[in-house]
């Protein structure tokens, strides 16, 4: 039951989500030039990564530890959360500065966006934990399998700047931020009421405990995966920039944003499930474990599959309907990255079960290698677009294959849906 009820949140959720980012970006593809549109998807590029370490693993921490002690641990995701913003604003602000990445108002922004976005993972999080899925489906950030109220927010303030003529990079950062804000604002009320008694048993006296040493490590580990998790599309991005220019930054981000549509089945799942594997992880009981993964991989696989082929089959007339006739002649890139997530659909949610598990290590070693290889490459190699595109493909495949050995050999169980296997 708390399965189905979860799932249905978050496939409402994703659905709402995915629908109104798809006409989000029809929007600004339509209306902003190629560069500004390019412009755009390279900023928005280093605001996921900036939220996911400002967030500092605590947007998965509350699912994974399944604490008891109610104010005690909200305590040390308050302490952590300022901690960590104090400590990311004083390090990227004289960073920003010397190389002049932003100019000084986008730096702000930038800074606020993921100020507000990762105090909404981290509330999200401590209310799934709690099974208040609803709560993480309407109330999370960007880049998630919730969010439905900064979507809407967002949604109205682009369809109002479009009517005003006044659509530019600035303004449209300008309107995430107000959603971000917005949705924070709310939450927080709805954290303070949900608390009840609990929040006024908050304390910070004497919280640098040995406790408190074993939680930060746990979200440092975690901070270093989501790191990894969120550059696996935004470091494409920023290698087109760095290689090419903002006009194929704009290609490559509508040829990923079309095959996010695959993304959709994995993602409820995804969401809906951490605390559930963790505490059958923490039980030890790898049959259940198993029969419960094998079932959701049913559903990965039967759904992702039949949107993968949807998507290949139809992809100029979906680019056509949301990006416009100028950006067609993108399909065939879109085809070969909707193709590289046949493994991922096939194989299970592994990376999510060794995050989940103690096998924060090989992970974390995974990412770097691949991330070192595909670095040594950009540096060392001059790419074309379909380069960039190829190397797209392989790193997924590589790394799905590498997590599905991994579960299976550490383990010790079998992620293939069942389906015969």
């Amino acid at each position: 039951m708390e399965v189905f009820k979860n799932i249905s949140w978050s496939i409402t959720a994703k659905l709402f989500i995915t629908i109104s980012g798809f006409f989000v970006y029809g929007i600004l593809g339509r209306y902003l030039s190629v560069d500004d549109f390019g412009l755009f998807n390279y900023i928005l590029s280093i605001i996921i990564p900036s939220i996911g370490i400002m967030a500092f693993g605590m947007g998965l921490v509350s699912s994974k530890l399944q604490l008891e002690d109610n104010a005690k641990h909200v305590s040390m995701l308050i302490t952590t959360f300022f901690l960590v913003s104090f400590l990311f604003l004083i390090l990227t602000f004289p960073l920003n500065g010397y190389f002049n990445f932003f100019d000084r108002k986008i730096y702000y922004i930038v800074f606020s966006i993921a100020f507000f976005s990762s105090l909404l993972r981290i509330l999200s999080d401590y209310f799934r934990s709690k099974n208040k899925f609803h709560i993480f489906a309407i109330y999370n950030s960007i880049s998630t399998g919730g969010g439905v109220i900064v979507w809407t927010v967002f949604l109205i303030s682009i369809l109002l700047l479009v009517n005003l003529n006044q659509l530019s990079v600035d303004n449209i950062f300008y309107a995430l931020l107000t959603a971000t804000t917005t949705s924070a604002f709310l939450l927080i009320i709805n954290f303070i009421k949900i608390l009840g008694d609990d929040f006024k048993k908050i304390s910070f006296k004497g919280i640098f405990s040995d406790e408190y040493s074993k939680f930060l490590f746990v979200c440092l580990s975690l901070t270093i995966i989501t790191f990894f998790r969120t550059i696996d599309q935004n470091i494409f991005i920023w290698i087109t920039n760095y290689q090419l220019s903002y006009e194929s930054v704009a290609y490559i981000a509508i040829v990923l944003k079309i095959a996010t549509l695959i993304e959709i089945p994995l993602s409820v799942i995804d969401v809906s499930t951490p605390q559930i594997i963790s505490r059958k992880l923490k039980k030890s009981d790898t049959t259940s474990l198993e029969n419960f993964i094998r079932k959701i991989s049913l559903f990965r696989f039967s759904v992702g599959g039949f949107i993968m082929i949807s998507s290949i089959i139809f992809s100029e007339q979906i680019i056509n309907i949301i990006f416009g006739i100028e950006y067609i002649h993108l399909s065939n890139y879109a085809n070969i990255i909707l193709l590289s997530y046949i493994l991922r659909i096939l194989l299970g949610p592994n990376s999510q079960i060794l995050v989940i598990g103690d096998n924060h290590k090989i992970i974390i070693y995974l990412r770097i290698a691949l991330l070192i290889l595909i670095s040594i490459l950009t540096i060392c190699f001059k790419m074309t677009f379909d380069n960039i595109i190829l190397m797209v493909f392989f790193y997924r495949i590589i790394f799905d294959l590498s997590c599905y050995l991994l579960v299976k050999n550490r383990i010790k169980i079998n992620t293939l849906p069942y389906i015969g296997f």
